[in-house]
């Protein structure tokens, strides 16, 4: 970090250590110490709540709501971390995050309905988005919002192809537009742009709603050119 750290560059830790209160196997308290003292470099540290735990020293809370969530924010701020992202808030029937912005003192906290269940490799896929957004200029509140919603639609049970249809949708809604922060669409915005083009009326309307469908609607009649590549698209299936 030492080489590497410039004002031109983040570091973004994700400091993987357990979840519900334990450790992952093969990890010990000598592990944490260490990992404590790595955290001291961060720019951007995103511990989960068994995580901001074990590296605050503060006890773990399973049902762990916001307020006790900005106590652990404020000491993990001790290592020096400009941004604390602590993920797994519960507020009801809602889960989030909390985001504690040391050089400010400002938090903010975004939340969606909760899905039982339990999904893994989440915490990385919240990370990567969240990551990309603040590199890409976006403010932490708004990569906040990012992160949270990519996870949601993620843990909804799309299969792969959806997945890379909502990808692909969120993709090209920010190539029409100008900037880097100001042009990320919300979560509401690509589910918008995809009822708009009926794919729920027609899941292989859905399937073809790729970079070459979008190309065709820049260049004017959305329906009409999506219709046209519908019929050449399962033209080319037969």
């Amino acid at each position: 970090f030492s080489d590497f750290k410039s004002d031109d560059n983040l570091v973004f830790v994700d400091p993987v250590l357990g979840d519900e209160g334990r450790l992952y196997t093969g990890f010990d308290g000598k592990f944490v110490d260490k990992m404590r003292d790595f955290c001291r470099h961060a720019d951007v540290l995103t511990p989960n709540i068994t995580e901001a735990a074990l590296i605050s020293g503060m006890p773990y809370r399973e049902n762990c709501g916001e307020e006790y969530a900005e106590k652990m924010a404020l000491s993990l701020s001790d290592t020096g971390a400009k941004l604390i992202v602590i993920t797994g808030i519960s507020e009801g029937s809602n889960s989030g995050a909390m985001c504690y912005d040391a050089n400010s003192g400002k938090t903010f906290s975004y939340y969606r309905k909760r899905i039982e269940g339990t999904y893994y490799g989440t915490g990385d896929i919240f990370a990567s988005v969240l990551c990309g957004a603040l590199t890409s200029g976006a403010d932490f509140e708004r990569s906040l919002r990012l992160a949270v919603d990519f996870v949601h639609a993620m843990t909804q049970g799309w299969d792969y192809r959806k997945c890379a249809v909502f990808a692909s949708a969120t993709s090209s809604l920010k190539c029409t537009r100008v900037g880097a922060r100001a042009a990320v669409p919300t979560y509401n915005e690509v589910i918008n742009i995809l009822k708009e083009n009926g794919y729920e009326k027609n899941s292989t309307v859905f399937a073809c709603l790729n970079s070459r469908f979008w190309r065709l609607c820049q260049k004017g009649g959305r329906r009409q050119n999506g219709q046209k590549y519908n019929a050449e698209y399962l033209s080319e299936r037969k």
